[in-house]
């Protein structure tokens, strides 16, 4: 009701409720909404390093949305790798009708734009996308640590 009155839309909602729930009237969890399958994001990369920089993105980017997203990286959570069996992998996603909102993010080298390229003759459904990372010409020449150094900083 305080919504469909135009002189609050300017204000903060303030959420009080630990009285509420310190004194034992609703459980914590019963007030934070639980995501439904159709409203997580399922990113599937080529390999563990690529889902752990992404992952600590979020969590350092995005730390309120970071639990929208799930993980597979084709090297630890199937156990058929490669970027060949990514594109079989994607293939089988599509006919199952998964309900999940899936990425698939492919590198941009030459194995990652062909599978990709490959992929693109699939017919996807709505719900999945398939993206290379971008190339930019900055990144074409300099110096660089591998992941898991980054990882060790970050």
């Amino acid at each position: 009701m305080l919504s469909e009155n135009k002189k609050n839309h300017n204000l903060d909602i303030i959420w009080e409720y630990a009285d509420v729930v310190e004194n034992g009237w609703i459980l914590e969890e019963d007030i934070i909404p639980k995501l439904t399958i159709q409203e997580k994001i399922l990113i599937v990369t080529e390999g563990s390093s690529d889902t752990d920089i992404i992952k600590k993105c979020i969590k350092l980017l995005y730390s309120d949305i970071a639990d929208f997203f799930d993980f597979i990286d084709m090297e630890k959570n199937y156990p058929f790798t490669g970027t060949g069996n990514l594109k079989n992998f994607v293939k089988g996603l599509s006919k199952i009708n998964i309900l999940n909102n899936i990425l698939v993010i492919l590198d941009n080298d030459t194995v990652g734009k062909s599978v990709y390229n490959d992929i693109k003759g699939i017919d996807l459904p709505n719900n999945l996308k398939v993206i290379t990372l971008p190339n930019y010409k900055d990144f074409d020449n300099f110096k660089c640590k591998g992941p898991r150094e980054i990882l060790q900083k970050i």
